[in-house]
């Protein structure tokens, strides 16, 4: 495998996620100790995911379309890291509820156009997404495990480390050769038109992102309180940096060992083994109130993320013409992620407030269940239905 493409992808998905490690893991603690309630969390967590659900589709098909990806990923990057040391010198009011809208919209569509980045420049070598997307985890698990100390003595610092983060993120993206970055597989031209993205929607897509919005419902209506639950039942802002940054740690020598899950197991079956493990989580984590206890039980998130991760880009990979690559990744991700996040937010702040964290987990538990079984489902449908064809070998 030629070193130079995975080099520049791990450093890449390091710099990502060190922006995404410095902020997401602590704003709703800011918030909360700036004296919102969970309604306000809750409505300030959805209303970054529903204004990207809305734009990242637009986003990848501006991408694909213009065909010059890494410079709308670093025009985008310098976006989040402005917007973050503004509204890091203002104080908390309802003003903030703009800072999502705007992330929304800068942010929201940079992983899954750093996901088309990786595949392009792997190419026969993309089962290796695994072992490039681990400097992620190692990134988010080492600048959470920073700022949950940092933050309890000044928590303006995640604004200014979300800056400095994003101005890495922009340097590193220009060290990827343009010419690696070519617009499809077979020279094929997208036209900037929203007939261009239902080219995408294929019966089998569509079928496949209903199946794993379920689970991902679940797990993002957890992971949006996860904070906040921790720090009712007892947690230190510092154990609740050590929760994500222990799981982030677990997720290394998972992501490591994709590659080789992969040439054993198609993606969308490690895709439902993940999504019974998150199902595993939820529940032990929903009757666990020991703070210490609760951070190992989060940890396991570490088994099922890098799976999920994966197997979603791989998977979306079979489904989407290569032309359309980046509309398609930017389609899963508002699907499989951002409306998740919208509706898990909305919903989760208003169980919190009426009937409290422990329940928050019950009901994705539930959730999280209903959509592994149905990913199970799905791949047996899609075995039965799609003719075999001969696709090339992937290296590792």
């Amino acid at each position: 495998m030629n070193r130079k493409p995975f080099f520049l992808v791990s450093i890449n998905y390091f710099a990502f996620f060190l922006c995404i490690g410095a902020f997401s893991p602590f704003i709703t603690l800011y918030l909360q100790n700036a004296g919102w309630s969970g309604f306000q969390i809750g409505i300030y967590s959805a209303v970054g995911p529903l204004v990207t659900f809305l734009t990242q589709p637009l986003w990848g098909l501006i991408s694909d379309a213009w065909g010059n990806i890494r410079l709308l990923y670093a025009l985008l990057m310098l976006g989040t890291g402005i917007i973050t040391i503004v509204f890091g010198l203002l104080p908390v009011t309802a003003v903030f509820l703009l800072l999502p809208l705007l992330l929304g919209i800068t942010q929201g569509p940079l992983n899954p156009m750093l996901d088309s980045i990786a595949i392009q420049m792997l190419g026969e070598n993309r089962n290796n997404l695994g072992r490039t997307r681990l400097w992620g985890s190692i990134s988010f698990a080492s600048i959470s495990f920073v700022m949950g100390s940092l933050f309890a003595r000044n928590n303006s610092a995640i604004f200014y480390g979300y800056a400095l983060a994003a101005i890495f993120a922009t340097l590193m993206i220009y060290q990827v050769p343009a010419s690696s970055l070519d617009v499809g597989d077979q020279g094929k031209e997208v036209d900037f038109r929203w007939s261009s993205i239902r080219q995408a929607l294929s019966h089998r897509f569509t079928t496949f992102l209903g199946a794993v919005f379920l689970l991902q419902l679940a797990h993002h209506m957890a992971l949006s309180f996860l904070s906040v639950v921790m720090a009712d039942r007892g947690a230190t802002s510092t154990l609740v940096g050590y929760a994500w940054s222990f799981t982030a740690v677990v997720e290394i020598p998972v992501f490591f060992l994709s590659t080789r899950l992969l040439e054993n197991y198609e993606p969308e079956k490690l895709l439902a083994a993940a999504g019974f493990i998150t199902t595993v989580r939820l529940g032990l984590f929903s009757i666990t109130h020991e703070p210490w206890l609760m951070v190992f039980t989060h940890a396991i998130d570490g088994l099922a993320f890098p799976l999920i991760m994966v197997s979603l880009v791989l998977v979306v990979d079979k489904l989407v013409p290569a032309e359309l690559r980046t509309t398609g990744l930017t389609v899963q991700a508002a699907v499989s992620i951002t409306l998740p996040r919208l509706l898990g937010s909305l919903l989760g702040g208003r169980i919190y407030d009426k009937l409290g964290g422990s329940m928050v987990f019950y009901v994705s538990t539930i959730l999280a269940l209903i959509g592994s079984t149905a990913i199970v489902f799905w791949h047996s449908w899609d075995v039965k239905t799609t003719p075999k064809q001969q696709t090339p070998e992937l290296k590792s």
